[in-house]
């Protein structure tokens, strides 16, 4: 007999309780993950929409700044390609967009110095903050 989850019958009587108790785990993990996983992308989805706004009023600083606007109209794109079929695009990504940003703008340059981890939350962060 096979008890995962911690789930060790001690008699045979408790067996059909232990695979009760092992499926409403899996059932609520399941329903876990997929509302954690919405909850991300719509916080992502947010994010896309600050960037997005911010995008129009962009001006490059220099002939360097120009060159990247390419890179930075294709993430752009890609994102959105993501997030309309419902996939996350995952806050590193965005993190990494966010600097692309304030590089060709030539503002926060103190994101470059940032870790990935304190720019994930910074990401997050204001994510949140817009989806409200």
């Amino acid at each position: 007999m096979h008890y995962p989850l911690g789930s060790f019958p001690q008699f045979g009587y408790q067996a059909s309780r232990a695979d009760e108790r092992r499926e409403r785990a899996i059932a609520n993990s399941i329903a876990t993950r997929k509302a954690n996983a919405f909850y991300h992308l719509r916080i992502e989805a947010a994010f896309f929409n600050l960037l997005l706004t911010s995008y129009d009023t962009m001006t490059p600083l220099n002939a360097e700044g120009e060159v990247l606007v390419r890179d930075f109209e294709f993430r752009m794109a890609r994102i959105r390609r993501k997030l309309e079929s419902g996939k996350r695009v995952y806050f590193k990504y965005l993190a990494e967009t966010l600097v692309l940003f304030c590089d060709i703008c030539g503002i926060n340059p103190e994101l470059k110095e940032m870790s990935n981890d304190a720019l994930m939350i910074l990401v997050h962060s204001l994510g949140a903050k817009n989806l409200e």
